[in-house]
């Protein structure tokens, strides 16, 4: 683990049986076979995309510690399907300065090799030392470490040191993102470090280097340097509109809080922008959260282009504290300059059938009770043509649309005309004693919200100003535990439900309206399988 990573726990072994967190490309979600990935990072390298990854032991697993200790490296050519092949870099000779699993790091291609940046931990200090290493190949699978190494140590002219660490010892020097240096001086890299002797909510920063071969790095002072974290890690960085943006991981876990300018996060990637790559990066008052939840959320977001388009992926959790590789996402600006991601329409090849084709006739709305002992109505669905039409004046009412599946997406017009909440639900089965998963748009709230009813007491919701009277498109993917909610394709809310959970295998998809007229129109459901 990183000097100051989240904890993960180990996957539990029934989860292995589970497809949606198995491995080898299978799932929707990419694993290795018996392992548990976490950050990872891409290259377009001839035309496929390749993936570098961090991995540990799943539960049962027949692997060894050294190939867990390994980088994992994974091929794909759809971004949806991945094949895991043959393990990258490992760690260097034992007690040295390289001497722990390698950490993460970036890729990039030039004069016909592929150079793999890395974070070295020092094995004599159990890893609390940190540095950047470099290890260069010609075709992806055989890796040869630079004599260099480490390529780069903080300058103590502003950043802590191996002669100056921090009180507890610690040397924070990871997370190297290169890219060439627009201005076609070579290249340019951006990596998180600590200050010297500031408190601890006030010394993360992201820090920032140019270099003409790849291997001597001039270092500057920081590029972000907010004040505010406790820790920033794993950046990404941009150009986007004309504009340069920059992300970081964070999350109130590191040691401080109320560091979103959404107050319903607790862990999420935040967003800076400049008017060059260099910097200085600042974040926008009014928003700062580009991806972000509870601790279920995905982490470690980091972009790429592929064919022409610069797509995002993250590592996702799963029940247990095991993880998987997210859907892509296309990265985009909401047209105000907000950094937001986007539903990427590769990710329909995930679509196996088509449960509900919105040419076709909509079934019949059957209302499910809200509680399991008094089972009359809270309000009513029906059909006016092909719109289906809520009303629940005084509590919340489903509608069961005998749509079955264990994966789903579920694509609509949502327009809430008055009252508080409207949306969809997707659970094992009706009545009150159910744990259906509700995806809503809450107008009173001003929020896109996830509960498990009955108890609504969940804590997902991510700011969103629904308007009364507007149709929204919304898009929601369930692939359990995992769900997502597209507002007009941007992603408005992403978690995963945590243990115990329902058996989804044969869930049903349901309408919802809280105490307010809603229309749903335009419906679309899909099985998705990988």
């Amino acid at each position: 683990m990183r000097v100051s990573r989240r904890t993960m726990m180990a996957l539990p072994a029934a989860a292995l049986a589970n497809p949606n967190a198995a491995s080898g490309g299978s799932a929707l979600g990419y694993r290795p076979r018996e392992m548990s990935m976490w950050d990872a990072w891409h290259i377009e390298h001839e035309g496929r995309a390749h993936m570098i990854y961090l991995q540990r032991l799943a539960p049962g697993s027949t692997r060894t510690s050294l190939e867990a200790d390994t980088l994992g490296h994974a091929v794909s050519d759809d971004l949806l399907r991945w094949t895991e092949l043959d393990l990258a870099l490992g760690p260097g000779p034992r007690g040295s300065r390289d001497g722990l699993q390698p950490w993460t790091g970036s890729l990039v291609s030039h004069n016909g090799l592929i150079h793999l940046f890395y974070t070295m931990r020092d094995g004599a200090t159990a890893g609390a030392q940190q540095a950047i290493g470099l290890a260069t190949s010609r075709d992806l699978m055989k890796w040869e470490r630079h004599p260099a190494n480490p390529v780069i140590e903080p300058d103590p002219r502003w950043y802590v040191r191996a002669e100056r660490p921090d009180p507890g010892g610690v040397v924070d020097c990871r997370d190297l993102i290169v890219l060439p240096d627009p201005d076609g001086r070579g290249w340019i890299g951006f990596y998180s470090v600590r200050t010297i002797g500031e408190p601890l909510a006030e010394g993360s920063v992201i820090a920032f280097a140019r270099s003409k071969d790849l291997v001597r790095w001039e270092q500057f002072p920081p590029a972000f340097a907010p004040r505010k974290y406790a820790c920033i890690e794993a950046p990404d960085v941009f150009e986007l509109g004309g504009k340069w943006y920059m992300v970081c991981l964070t999350g109130h876990e590191y040691g401080n809080r109320g560091i979103f300018t959404d107050p319903n996060i607790t862990r999420g990637t935040v967003y800076a922008i400049a008017d060059r790559p260099e910097g200085p990066y600042r974040e926008l008052e009014d928003d700062n959260v580009l991806l972000g939840s509870d601790q279920t959320t995905a982490y470690c977001c980091r972009s790429f282009v592929f064919q022409g388009e610069r797509y995002a992926f993250c590592t996702e959790p799963v029940p247990g504290g095991a993880a998987v590789l997210s859907q892509p996402f296309l990265v985009r600006t909401d047209g105000r300059g907000h950094l937001r991601l986007a539903y990427s329409p590769r990710t329909k090849g995930w679509r196996k059938s088509v449960l509900l084709d919105p040419a076709a006739a909509p079934p019949e709305p059957r209302l499910v009770p809200s509680h399991y002992r008094w089972t009359m109505p809270a309000g009513k669905w029906r059909l006016e043509g092909k719109t289906y039409v809520g009303e629940s004046s005084s509590g919340y009412q489903l509608a069961q649309l005998g749509i079955q599946a264990e994966s789903v997406e579920i694509e609509a017009r949502v327009q809430l005309e008055a009252g508080v909440a409207a949306g969809f639900a997707f659970g094992p089965a009706p009545g009150g004693r159910s744990r259906d998963l509700v995806l809503l748009m809450d107008a009173e709230a001003g929020c896109i919200r996830a509960a498990r009813r009955p108890w609504f007491e969940d804590p997902w919701a991510r700011q969103f100003p629904v308007e009364l009277g507007r149709p929204y498109r919304v898009r929601v993917m369930i692939r359990p535990p995992r769900f997502e909610v597209f507002v007009d394709d941007f992603l408005a809310l992403q978690a995963g439900m945590p243990a115990p959970q329902p058996d989804f295998s044969n869930s049903t998809v349901c309408l919802f309206v809280d105490r307010g007229l809603a229309k749903v129109s335009d419906l679309a459901v899909y099985r998705l399988e990988a």
